[in-house]
């Protein structure tokens, strides 16, 4: 990296132990840094390493965001909407139970 003079880093990917390597070698020669991976233990490596961090599923938002795919753009808000509901159905259901009403809820799960 010092030798060709590299002004950005870009590492997105699958990395073992070699992720901090990478990062610290291009931090030495000045370049700026985006790292991502969904490698629970290489996250915080990234984050201390980089200038700029995609974790887990931000890197499938960046490519979607990138290159404009429609396929890509909808699976990413398909996915978003689904944390939502399953979010609010969560909230609801605690909700439920601490004020003594999930009894109606309860019997509609066990339908399933």
């Amino acid at each position: 990296m010092f030798k060709e003079k590299v002004a950005t880093n870009i590492m997105i990917g699958t990395f073992a132990f070699d992720a901090l390597m990478y990062a610290e070698a291009a931090n030495q020669a000045g370049a700026i840094q985006v790292g991502g991976t969904a490698a629970t233990t290489q996250i915080p490596f990234f984050v201390a390493a980089c200038d700029y961090a995609l974790i887990g599923e931000e890197i499938y938002a960046a490519a979607a965001y990138l290159t404009k795919d429609p396929v890509r753009v909808a699976t990413i808000v398909a996915e978003d909407g689904a944390k939502f509901l399953v979010t609010g159905l969560v909230v609801l259901g605690v909700l439920l139970q601490t004020i003594g009403k999930a009894d109606g809820l309860r019997d509609f799960l066990n339908q399933w």
